[in-house]
């Protein structure tokens, strides 16, 4: 993500070089000279561009004071040339001066402009500053200024993911139909924003946006995204079940979503687990079945998917006819919640797990991502009293780690372990980038 990236590069350790690579993505930023920029006499005009270029290069050089001078100098020349304050503010930001970078950039955003790619561009910076509330401004004012069709779906995106991010969901809302019709976004925080803030009591809606999805992400690395939508339209299903309808047709699109993430990417088990967990909610046992053991064939060190299914699908004895159906063996497990004590980072949580593993009739371990630490157990007592398994895992797998038991609960089926299996794996939503293209295609070319 270029905000953490930029965040990261800025240690006091590696200043100079974090200065050359920061410049380098944010440089995007800043057009070429164009005849959208102010207009000057033909000499005043080539003085000032060649003063930003001269800035620009020494700002990708990591040369933020010289750069800086440049600019003045241009906008001295030009005060109201938008291009050198803009890059301005960018050399400020690299020198870890983003209040002055900000102040300079609604400096800018106050002049008046009949310039769409000003306004965009300034769009562009206060997302990238964490400033929704001054991109969504800006944002409005360049789609008021956009022509061409092209300019008008940049100017409607951007607005949309100024909207949301500074929490004004109404006001996304509104106009996400335009949004999803026009702008054909291979963006992943429009589908997933656009699911969210979709209306539990109207499932269509989401259907809708899971074709839209479909259409304009057809990359591997977009499954995610449609697991993602799969759990969001699951979380909706949760808040209308008291209603068979929506509750079918908000399931309907999860299974949708989860199919759709197969296909571009079919070897993740955890989104056959997940079909298989909207199976069982939908009670359909057969479908439920196939999905767990493809889980089960690509991840056979996962205890659950073959737990489940030898409760559903009994292997056949020797005395058993061949025509007779093997009556399924109901589910009854003990889930049990525990603090961790002593564990004081993430990296260990995978080795704990691992270890319970071991221990036979403990289906299945899941450890929560952040301190305090709380592991959930599910274990069927047919197998191993619940006491016996604290008492195995005790110290386990280090000397210094213990477990407090905080809560237990009774739990039947195979809906609930699946959804809590998949909610103990941690999927959430992507953190969303501000590689806006431009910024991404400098730094493609810088690569090379």
């Amino acid at each position: 993500m270029v905000r953490n990236s930029l965040s990261n590069l800025l240690g006091a350790n590696r200043r100079k070089a974090a200065a050359t690579a920061a410049a380098v993505l944010l440089i995007g930023l800043l057009p070429l000279p164009s005849r959208s920029a102010p207009q000057h006499s033909q000499a005043a005009a080539q003085k000032v561009d060649r003063l930003i270029a001269l800035g620009i290069e020494e700002q990708s050089k990591g040369e933020q004071v010289k750069a800086i001078s440049y600019f003045e100098k241009a906008r001295q020349a030009a005060p109201n040339d938008w291009r050198a304050a803009l890059a301005q503010s960018q050399s400020l930001l690299i020198m870890d001066r983003s209040v002055e970078s900000i102040a300079l950039l609604q400096k800018i955003s106050a002049q008046n402009s009949d310039s769409f790619e000003r306004d965009y561009k300034l769009g562009q910076a206060f997302l990238f500053l964490k400033r929704p509330d001054l991109a969504e401004t800006m944002s409005a004012v360049a789609l008021e200024l956009a022509k061409t069709p092209e300019e008008k779906s940049k100017g409607l995106l951007q607005l949309y993911i100024g909207k949301i991010r500074n929490n004004d969901l109404h006001a996304a809302h509104e106009i996400l139909k335009r949004v999803l019709t026009e702008c054909h976004s291979c963006d992943e925080e429009v589908y997933i924003s656009a699911a969210k803030i979709s209306s539990v009591l109207n499932p269509s809606e989401a259907t809708e946006i899971l074709e839209i999805a479909g259409a304009n992400l057809e990359k591997s690395e977009s499954s995610g995204t449609f697991f993602q939508l799969g759990q969001i339209f699951d979380e909706k299903a949760r808040f209308v079940a008291y209603d068979s309808t929506k509750y079918g047709a908000w399931l309907k699109n999860s299974d949708s979503a989860y199919r759709q993430a197969l296909k571009l990417n079919p070897n993740p088990p955890v989104f056959h687990l997940a079909l298989a967990a909207v199976a069982a909610r939908a009670r359909n046992t057969d479908q439920m079945i196939e999905e767990l053991s493809q889980a089960h064939k690509l991840d056979v060190q996962d205890q659950l998917p073959g737990y489940l299914l030898s409760k559903l699908k009994p292997i056949q004895t020797a005395s058993t006819e061949l025509t007779s159906n093997p009556t399924p063996t109901d589910v009854h497990l003990t889930q049990a919640t525990l603090t961790v004590n002593g564990l004081t980072c993430n990296c260990k949580r995978p080795m704990i797990i691992n270890s319970f593993k071991h221990i036979r009739g403990l289906i299945l371990t899941t450890i929560s991502p952040k301190f305090p630490y709380v592991a959930t157990i599910l274990v069927d007592e047919s197998i191993i009293p619940l006491t016996d398994v604290l008492s195995q895992i005790e110290h386990k797998p280090l000397p210094e780690l213990s477990y407090k038991l905080i809560s237990t609960k009774q739990i039947k089926g195979c809906a609930e372990p699946l959804q809590i299996d998949l909610d103990g794996r941690n999927l959430g939503s992507p953190i969303f980038q501000d590689a806006w293209p431009e910024i991404a295609s400098l730094a493609h070319q810088k690569s090379k």
